[in-house]
């Protein structure tokens, strides 16, 4: 138990400093829990969610495919000519349209081409990007927090317990829009002096904008668009077409089928697009599921979930608020992405000891989703989307610093997590 726990912290610790590439971090804690002899190789594999690494590797092939058409830059240039480059309206339209966004694929991608057309756009207007990034960032985690493939720690939960997309989207789904439409609300209200003394963009620099985000290949991006569209429609109904025709559909074939279907299609240009796939998240994954394999084996997680129930005195009303609002102040320091699975594995314990929780099983699972995806908007390492829009703000020569970041973001994030909250005392009362 000592070595698990050792093992666990440190790599925790050097997830927090960012001093070497966390992939590294979580692959080197499980080589050590291995090697100690904590975990056999086996076990090793076992705690392993193939499940969901094939998701996420299946969905990294199909944006990587999108992005080498340009889809994203140009979808985002047409969005900003539908609303005839009115800033009022992108400070509306953005955070939502990240939201949706994020709501079917990985939060990083989305963020990755938003926060660079924001800095470039608020040049042009001559505001400061800021605050629309960081209203970006935390809509993007609200969104993603409305369906199974939208934030990691969704992906995590919903494999590792069994739900499904249209679970989360019939649960959690209608949280995130209220908390997505309440906190871009106050970025509005919040920054609508600059806004009002934004410069007016002329017709040269609109038709600049517009030339130099065109598609760059048709090809990739209809083919795509092919595979997108047929991997959340599969996400959707493989609940009904396994019970219809007895096939064994998960999650992760639901992307994997469609993303190997482009592979094929595109022959000996494959090898590049699955040289520049985020490889590294992956092995991140696999080495943290590994990592807090070790907790699992060892009896720690059984701990922390005794403490819990005590903590909540069996109660799943304060059990859910516990999960909403301890995890969301936890994954404010550390990334989420860890913090879902050791809290899954915490809950999954929770549950199997104490029958009157398992009754609310449901409610439970969807506080500590909605506590991990939003809490993590308070900082700059709380999720991987933050850790994104800083460093392209940096790179811009923006600088933000963590004292600037709170002050923008904690005051949103306490509201959508205060609206989780009501939320989910609503569903629990009713």
């Amino acid at each position: 138990m000592t070595t698990a726990i050792t093992v666990f912290s440190i790599t925790y610790l050097f997830l927090i400093l960012e001093k070497i590439p966390r992939y590294i971090v979580s692959m080197v804690g499980a080589l050590i829990v291995i090697i100690s002899g904590v975990l056999s190789m086996e076990d090793a594999i076992h705690f392993i969610s193939w499940e969901t690494i094939g998701l996420l590797l299946g969905m990294f092939i199909i944006i990587r495919v999108l992005e080498e058409g340009n889809f994203f830059n140009y979808l985002a240039v047409k969005i900003m000519e539908l609303v005839k480059f009115d800033i009022k309206k992108v400070y509306f339209i953005f955070p939502i349209i990240t939201a949706i966004l994020s709501g079917f694929m990985d939060s990083i991608t989305v963020l990755l081409f938003f926060t660079i057309l924001t800095v470039n756009l608020c040049k042009m207007f001559e505001i400061n990007p800021v605050p629309l990034v960081i209203a970006e960032v935390c809509t993007s985690n609200i969104g993603g927090s409305g369906t199974l493939v939208g934030d990691p720690p969704n992906v995590i939960i919903g494999n590792m317990l069994g739900y499904t997309f249209n679970d989360f989207v019939m649960n959690t789904g209608p949280i995130a829009l209220i908390a997505t439409i309440v906190v871009t609300i106050f970025f509005f209200i919040l920054n609508y002096k600059s806004i009002k003394n934004a410069k007016v963009i002329t017709d040269v620099e609109k038709e600049t904008i517009l030339e130099d985000n065109k598609i760059t290949d048709e090809k990739y991006v209809k083919v795509g668009l092919a595979a997108f569209i047929i991997a959340i429609a599969m996400l959707v109904l493989h609940p009904i077409i396994n019970k219809a025709l007895g096939f064994n559909i998960n999650a992760s074939c639901s992307t994997l089928l469609p993303a190997f279907i482009c592979l094929i299609y595109f022959g000996n240009k494959s090898e590049e697009i699955l040289k520049s796939i985020d490889s590294v998240t992956l092995l991140f994954f696999m080495g943290l599921f590994i990592v807090i394999g070790a907790l699992e084996k060892t009896g720690v997680i059984a701990k922390i979930s005794n403490y819990i129930i005590n903590l909540s005195g069996n109660s799943g009303i304060t059990l859910s608020i516990v999960l909403i609002i301890g995890c969301g102040v936890i994954s404010a320091l550390v990334d989420n992405v860890p913090m879902a699975l050791t809290m899954t594995y915490v809950l999954m314990n929770i549950l199997n000891s104490s029958p009157e929780l398992m009754t609310m099983k449901n409610d439970l699972v969807w506080s500590l989703a909605l506590g991990l995806d939003i809490g993590g908007n308070m900082t700059p390492i709380g999720a991987s989307a933050n850790v994104m829009a800083y460093s392209i703000l940096e790179k811009n020569n923006i600088r933000i610093g963590w004292g600037r970041w709170l002050k923008l973001a904690v005051p949103p994030t306490i509201l959508a997590l205060g609206i989780s909250v009501i939320g989910i005392y609503v569903s629990i009362r009713f």
